[in-house]
């Protein structure tokens, strides 16, 4: 692995857990008013970024979400996979790993198990993730504060924290907000070689807290070592609710298009099945 210097202050976030929003650590003010992402539509979120040295105009599709209809609740993992394409469709393989920011890791630890020893900076991507309201794109959506104790005591069930990991993370309000999206993976550093990565995710907050009738969107950028976007994109709306009743018809469906897209992934890339869409389960 290179040394430290070689790594922008975004990787170190990433691969120590050692701060807070990128944007902070690059001195950067999103536009707007608190809450709000800079003005941006579903369009442009979902189009290539324009050709430069850090993306080439690359697409990142995500399957695993259907186009409409999906929901889940804030218990359900939801199982997606991001695929790393070119403008002509080809899988980008240059790329070795996919950082994800500790702090939003559901196996959060104050100290991260460190990124394997071969990991090369250049050939890392770090992952982005938000929350966006699908009737208003603008709008980023935290966590509130009803959802985040609910979270806390979900925290508290766990045995591999130390109470003075759980003090951390909860006297960091402005963290607990931004785990509104948290990954289940073994490390928060995965192989990337192929192009793609399968992970899973749970949305901790109810889309009727934040009085959204369509449902949240996941928005998805992918970062070189330096801090440039590589690829971004919007997933379709996912409700987050807790009607139970209502969301079981939804259930059959969903499972029946996850077990399509797993399928799919399996024979066009070789990739581990991602079981039961949960993505659009009730």
């Amino acid at each position: 692995m290179s040394g430290d210097g070689a790594l922008s202050d975004m990787a170190r976030l990433y691969l120590r857990g050692s701060g807070h929003n990128a944007s902070k650590v690059h001195g950067v003010k999103e536009e707007g008013v608190d809450g709000m992402v800079p003005s941006i539509d579903m369009d442009v979120l979902r189009a290539p970024v324009s050709p430069t040295s850090a993306g080439d105009g690359y697409r990142i599709h995500v399957l695993g979400i259907p186009e409409e209809g999906a929901k889940s609740r804030v218990e359900t993992q939801i199982k997606v996979c991001l695929r790393l394409v070119t403008p002509a469709g080809d899988k980008v393989t240059d790329f070795d790993y996919l950082a994800i920011d500790n702090h939003l890791m559901a196996l959060f630890r104050s100290a991260p198990p460190p990124p394997p020893d071969n990991l090369v900076p250049e050939r890392t991507l770090y992952l982005d993730s938000s929350v966006i309201c699908a009737s208003n794109p603008h709008r980023r959506v935290s966590a509130c504060f009803g959802c985040i104790q609910r979270e806390r005591k979900r925290m508290q069930r766990r045995k591999d924290l130390s109470a003075a990991e759980l003090k951390a993370l909860h006297d960091d309000i402005e963290m607990e907000q931004r785990r509104i999206i948290i990954f289940n993976c073994n490390a928060n550093t995965v192989d990337f070689s192929s192009g793609y990565v399968c992970l899973g995710l749970r949305i901790t907050c109810y889309s009727r807290h934040h009085d959204e009738k369509v449902g949240f969107c996941i928005r998805f950028v992918l970062k070189d070592y330096l801090g440039n976007v590589v690829a971004q994109t919007v997933t379709p709306p996912i409700q987050i609710t807790d009607d139970h009743k209502s969301s079981r018809a939804a259930a059959s469906a969903a499972t029946a298009s996850a077990a399509a897209t797993s399928a799919l992934v399996g024979k066009a890339y070789g990739a581990p099945s991602l079981g039961h869409a949960t993505a659009a389960v009730g």
